[in-house]
């Protein structure tokens, strides 16, 4: 694994623009050049670097370069641009901090996270998920107190200001 002097030998970060260059030629890679901006868009959205042998999600590299270690585990991109690597975007948080922190599936029918019409049961229904259980927090006959039940949830529960966005 990329320590982070060899990491601070090989890349510049400017943490304003999110942006990393190559600070040295690598003689064996043809294309490989001081002064170019790494990265190569993969599937999920990510930017990656490769650092031979090694594939590494840009976003990591950017944390091991800005504060010096690792993220001890999941860099999430608060605005949820993927490809936005500005310091200010990132952070370090568990997998539980990060899926308070999503978007919209293109699949929701009500426009807000967590609610949804029980068609058996011919009522609203609001539920949050706190770590790996399933909360109920609303039955009934008013889509307005459903979201509202779900909102206050995701206050009370920390959830990230942008969960729920469209993108």
């Amino acid at each position: 694994m990329l320590d982070y002097e060899t990491a601070n030998r090989l890349f510049a970060y400017a943490p304003d623009t999110g942006i990393v260059t190559r600070k040295v030629n690598i003689a064996h890679q043809k294309y490989a050049k001081a002064g170019q901006v790494v990265g190569t868009l993969a599937n999920g959205g990510y930017l990656h670097v490769q650092y031979s042998p090694h594939l590494y999600r840009l976003h990591r590299l950017i944390w091991l370069l800005y504060y010096g270690e690792w993220p001890k585990h999941e860099i999430d991109h608060q605005n949820g641009v993927r490809t936005d690597n500005r310091i200010e975007n990132l952070r370090d948080v568990t997998r539980i901090e990060n899926m308070k922190n999503h978007k919209i599936s293109s699949l929701n029918k009500t426009g807000v996270i967590g609610v949804f019409w029980h068609s058996s049961h011919k009522r609203w229904v609001a539920k949050v998920f706190s770590g790996k259980k399933c909360i109920f927090l609303y039955r009934g006959l008013d889509f307005f107190e459903a979201v509202c039940a779900r909102k206050t949830a995701e206050i009370e529960y920390n959830f990230h200001p942008n969960h729920g966005r469209v993108r």
